[in-house]
């Protein structure tokens, strides 16, 4: 695609100069279109075999997303890049994609508008769950699961982690012919976590070569990506 491009273009440099803001215009779009194309790339780190889960009952915990310069690894401010939102997306087309295959997602918030015990073991797992990508839990944490395990009938809970890495955009220049292709890109993993046990029942990865955005299709097919081999027992 960029050679094709720096064709075009190497055609476009006998053009006249009073031709040039048509053809400067089709050559932006042209390259905007480029862009899009490439931006779709996305690679997954899982086994190829699926994983079942025989105990069906989830509760998916709120994402939890880190904006960083690709430079110095300096946290960014997530409202920037509407990181709240796209959080809140992630949890939602999560839930939706794993309701239709079979697996029963709870509602945390009723439960603990029911149950005050079971919203104090939720919110102690909250605050610690990025520990439990780790492949040993403290004391603390696995006592922590043990008693929500016993409040909300041995549900798994799934875990969220995004790490956005944010850099230059692709650019062009429209003399030189010069092409630079946008660097930023985003890691998305996901733990699946038995709570009577603490142990790990799934985890998967996934990389999209941009910055995650709620309208943005890529971001819905590497959500996709990140549980296609996560099943359960039809009815289990």
């Amino acid at each position: 695609m960029i050679d094709k491009l720096k064709n075009v273009m190497n055609s476009f440099t006998r053009i006249s100069l009073k031709q040039f803001p048509a053809v400067a215009l089709l050559m932006v779009l042209f390259f905007v279109t480029s862009c899009a194309t490439t931006a779709r790339h996305i690679s997954c780190n899982s086994v190829k075999e699926d994983s079942i889960i025989a105990h069906k009952n989830i509760i998916i915990m709120p994402a939890r997303l880190r904006y960083e310069s690709i430079s110095n690894e300096a946290e960014l401010p997530q409202a920037t890049y509407k990181g709240k939102e796209a959080g809140t997306m992630l949890v939602e087309y999560s839930a939706e994609i794993l309701s239709k295959e079979g697996f029963g997602v709870l509602n945390a918030d009723a439960l603990s508008d029911e149950n005050s015990k079971f919203k104090t073991a939720y919110n102690r797992i909250l605050d610690e769950q990025i520990n439990l990508f780790q492949s040993s839990l403290s004391t603390d944490l696995a006592n922590d699961l043990k008693e929500f395990s016993g409040f909300s009938n041995n549900t798994n809970i799934l875990v969220l982690l995004v790490r956005v890495k944010v850099g230059p955009c692709g650019t062009w220049e429209p003399f030189g012919g010069a092409i630079t292709s946008g660097s930023s890109y985003t890691r998305l993993k996901a733990v699946l976590v038995e709570t009577v046990s603490g142990r790990s029942l799934w985890k998967n990865e996934v990389q999209l070569r941009e910055i995650p955005k709620i309208d943005n299709a890529n971001y819905k097919k590497a959500i996709n990506l990140l549980f296609k081999n996560l099943k359960t027992f039809k009815g289990g």
